[in-house]
C-alpha cells in the first residue's frame, strides 16, 4: 500500500472551499448581480488569504490568466469548477490518475489546434462591442473602457498603448507620442514617475554584461567632457560601474542613464532592434567588439531620449529607411511564422519598432490609483487579445474526452456571456489554466484514494 500525507477527504473539502470562495468574491453565485471592480481586483488575494494550498492554487492561476487576457476570470473559475468535478467522477470509477492527467493533455492539445485552426478576426468596431460589453459584465467602468478604446483608435494596429501614473495631473488623460519605446528593466533607484530626458544624446548598446566601471571610463570621461548626454542599454551592469554613474549624477557631473535590457524572448532582439532604430549596430562580443574600444564621437546621436522606469522611447529626427526594411523584414517572418506564440513576439517586435505610441495616464497616487490602473490594463489586455485573435464559434468544438468537453462547455457559456462572443485567445488561455489547475486540485488526492482503495 502507497501511503500519503495528504488527507483525501481533508483535502477535497479544501478544493471545495476554494472554489466557492472563488465564485463568491467573482460575484459568480448570484448572476444577475455584476461584480465590482474593486472586487476583481482584490479576488485573488481574498482567495489566497484563506491559507489553504487549493485557495493559493486558485488565486496565482486568476493573476496568471488576467495577465494573460485580460477579462476572464470570471470565466475561469466556473471552468475549473466544471473540470473538477468531472475529473473526480473519473477518479472514483477506477481510472487511474496518470491515464487521467494523459487524456486531459492529449484533448487539450486537440482543442488548442481546433481553436488556432478555425477563429476568425474581427473589425475594431466589433472588437470595440464585445470590450464594452465584458467591461460592464465586470464592472470596469464606462470611462475607462472609452479611454481605452479611444487609444487603441489612435495607436492604430501596429501602435503601442501603454498605461502609466502621472502624480501630477489632476485629470486622466490620452497622449499620442511620436517615437519608438522598448520595454527595458529600470538599474537606478530613480523616481518611475519623474521621466529622464535628453536631447541629442549618443546612444549605444551593448550585447553583454558591463561588469567593471574601467569598461566604459572612456565614454563616461568624454561625456563628462563634451557636457553631452549619454544612454547605455546593456544586458547587465556591474555594482561598481552602477554606484559611479549614480554618484555622478546625483552631483549633476554626468548626465547619464543606463537600462537592462532583460533576458526573456521579448528581450533578446530587444538591443538589436534599438540599434536597428537608429542606424547602428549592438556592441557584441560574438562580432569581435570589445566595450572598451567603443569610441565616444562615432556613437550615434538621438533626437530625443526619454526613460520611464525601464521604458525607453527613441525619437528621430529624421526617417531611417534601413529600419523600414527591417520592419518589412519582420512582418514577412511572422506572416511565414506557424507558431502563435512567436507570431506574437514577431507582432510586439514590430510594435516597438513603429514610430506612433499612445500612453493612458491616470492621475492620483498609486494608493488611490491601484484599482483604475487595474481596470486599464485588463481593458487594454482584452482588446488587443480581441483584434489579435478574433473569436470562434465555439458551439462545434469537441473533444473525445469527457471532462475537457465538460470544461469546454462552461467555458463557451461564460465568455460568451461576458463579450457576446466567444474570444479565440481568452478560450485557450482559460482552457489550458483551468487545466492544469484542475489537475493538481483533483489528482493528487485521486492518487490517496486509489491508493486506500486498493488495499482494501
Amino acid at each position: 500500500m502507497t501511503t500519503s500525507f495528504v488527507n483525501s477527504a481533508e483535502f477535497q473539502a479544501s478544493v471545495d472551499g476554494a472554489l466557492a470562495r472563488a465564485h463568491e468574491l467573482f460575484g459568480l453565485h448570484d448572476r444577475d448581480a455584476l461584480s465590482s471592480s474593486d472586487s476583481s481586483y482584490h479576488a485573488p488575494s481574498a482567495l489566497a488569504s484563506l491559507g489553504t494550498i487549493p485557495a493559493k492554487m486558485l488565486a496565482n492561476s486568476c493573476d496568471y490568466v488576467h495577465a494573460s487576457a485580460g477579462i476572464v476570470s470570471h470565466a475561469f473559475v466556473p471552468c475549473v469548477d466544471a473540470l473538477v468535478r468531472s475529473l473526480r467522477t473519473h477518479i472514483m470509477l477506477g481510472v487511474h490518475p496518470s491515464a487521467i492527467a494523459h487524456k486531459l493533455v492529449s484533448s487539450l492539445k486537440q482543442v488548442t489546434h481546433d481553436i488556432a485552426s478555425n477563429f476568425e478576426r474581427i473589425g475594431f468596431d466589433a472588437s470595440c462591442s464585445a470590450l464594452q460589453q465584458a467591461a460592464s459584465h465586470c464592472g470596469i467602468s464606462a470611462c475607462t473602457c472609452d479611454m481605452v478604446i479611444d487609444a487603441m483608435r489612435l495607436a492604430g494596429l501596429t501602435g503601442r498603448v501603454r498605461t502609466e501614473l502621472c502624480v501630477s495631473a489632476k485629470t486622466d488623460s490620452i497622449e499620442l507620442t511620436c517615437g519608438h519605446t522598448f520595454n527595458g528593466e529600470p538599474v537606478l533607484r530613480t523616481n518611475d514617475v519623474t521621466p529622464w530626458q535628453a536631447t541629442n544624446a549618443r546612444c549605444v548598446f551593448i550585447d553583454g554584461i558591463v561588469e567593471s566601471v574601467s569598461e566604459i571610463d572612456s565614454l563616461l570621461s568624454h561625456a563628462h567632457s563634451a557636457r553631452e548626454p549619454l544612454f547605455i542599454c546593456a544586458r547587465g551592469f556591474g555594482g561598481d560601474a552602477v554606484s559611479t554613474i549614480a554618484v555622478n549624477r546625483a552631483r549633476r557631473t554626468l548626465d547619464v542613464h543606463i537600462v537592462k535590457a532583460p533576458f526573456d524572448v521579448a528581450g533578446a532582439n530587444m538591443l538589436k532592434d534599438m540599434a536597428m532604430t537608429i542606424g547602428a549596430d549592438a556592441v557584441s562580443s560574438l562580432q569581435g567588439s570589445l566595450i572598451s574600444a567603443i569610441k565616444f564621437d562615432e556613437l550615434k546621436r538621438v533626437g530625443r531620449v526619454t526613460v520611464i522606469g525601464g521604458t525607453v522611447t527613441l525619437s528621430l529626427l529624421e526617417r531611417n529607411p534601413v529600419l523600414q526594411m527591417h520592419v518589412a523584414e519582420l512582418a514577412r517572418m511572422r506572416a511565414a511564422c506557424t507558431v502563435p506564440a512567436m507570431s506574437d513576439v514577431y507582432s510586439e517586435r514590430i510594435k516597438s519598432l513603429s514610430s506612433t505610441g499612445v500612453s493612458i495616464k491616470i492621475c492620483g497616487s498609486k494608493r488611490t490609483s491601484s484599482t483604475k490602473l487595474y481596470e486599464a490594463d485588463t481593458a487594454l489586455r482584452a482588446m488587443r487579445m480581441l483584434l489579435s485573435h478574433g473569436c470562434i464559434a465555439g458551439d462545434a468544438l469537441c473533444t473525445s474526452f469527457g471532462p475537457m468537453n465538460d470544461a469546454l462547455r462552461s467555458a463557451v457559456k461564460e465568455l460568451r456571456r461576458a463579450y457576446g462572443a466567444v474570444p479565440a485567445a481568452a478560450l485557450i488561455v482559460v482552457l489550458n489554466a483551468a487545466a492544469e489547475c484542475a489537475s493538481a486540485l483533483c489528482l493528487s488526492a485521486g492518487v490517496v484514494a486509489l491508493d486506500a482503495r486498493s488495499a482494501t
